[in-house]
């Protein structure tokens, strides 16, 4: 714990601290590199010339750590069940009773739960559910040419499927282990079809926080149902014009901020018709 802690200062330590906990424990524990390339390989069913290659690259040999330990079959891997995950409805409450946006969480369509995208909206849809997530980077930097297609194939599917039911798209996944992208490059080939979908839906998530923060609007809440209803593709624009403003700074924050709720969604409503901040 006391590994884990010095590399968490923030308090909330996450898969990517613990690896690297594993891995640094081993440099002080066993010492020459010659040994902390045999317990590896002993450990992780390698052999030493692929251990040593990974140690010359550590965001390399603490993915394998991570898939040895902490994954599904690892030492430290302990099955979801009812009593570790909530139920997605109780989840999907928790999320709109913080004012926050339940998302649909899409890996890459190859799995038995994912196999049936319009059953699976259709279900998390009817829980609350009213955003996407995915992950564009487990879709196409994928090397198998035929596993490539396919899974662009699906992300082609569930792409058109969020736009035909109006629901934004956010991408991207939490930075769970080195070596990431710090940000995915939708201007490539394979996500440039894309690339304004992502983008609307950027600035989406942009006006959800703003609106939220400051006029009280959440995009799940009271007030934007009783102003949009049924019409999400109103409510979209909407919210796509708050968060499209230049940039919050600090000065506009504060003024928001000494206004009440009422007179904030004024002012945005004012500045997404002039669509600059009227401030």
């Amino acid at each position: 714990e006391k590994e884990l802690a010095i590399l968490a200062p923030g308090g909330c330590p996450t898969e990517r601290h613990l690896v690297q906990a594993y891995r640094r424990k081993t440099l002080t524990k066993f010492q020459t590199e010659a040994e902390q390339h045999a317990f590896w390989a002993q450990l992780l069913k390698k052999t030493l010339p692929e251990v040593a290659r990974w140690a010359a690259n550590i965001p390399q040999l603490e993915d394998a750590i991570r898939t040895a330990l902490v994954k599904r079959g690892g030492l430290g891997y302990l099955p979801p069940t009812p009593q570790t995950f909530p139920p997605s409805e109780a989840f999907i409450s928790w999320v709109l009773a913080s004012d926050a946006l339940p998302m649909i969480a899409w890996l890459d369509g190859t799995s038995a739960g994912e196999s049936d995208p319009p059953a699976l909206f259709e279900c998390l849809r009817a829980q609350g559910a009213l955003a996407l997530n995915i992950i564009p980077d487990r879709n196409h930097n994928i090397a198998q040419a035929d596993q490539r297609a396919l899974q662009l194939k699906k992300l082609a599917a569930v792409i058109d499927l969020a736009e035909r039911l109006q629901m934004p798209i956010n991408i991207g996944t939490e930075m769970n282990k080195a070596g990431q992208p710090f940000a995915d490059d939708i201007g490539c080939e394979a996500l440039r079809p894309y690339q304004h979908i992502f983008l609307r839906g950027a600035r989406i998530l942009v006006g959800q926080s703003i609106l939220a923060r400051y006029a009280g609007f959440a995009y799940a809440g009271r007030a934007a149902r009783a102003e949009f209803g049924t019409d999400l593709r109103r409510q979209n624009d909407f919210f796509e014009g708050v968060g499209g403003l230049p940039p919050l700074t600090k000065p506009r924050a504060d003024h928001l901020t000494s206004l009440n709720p009422t007179q904030a969604f004024s002012l945005l409503q004012d500045s997404v018709r002039r669509q600059a901040w009227a401030v």
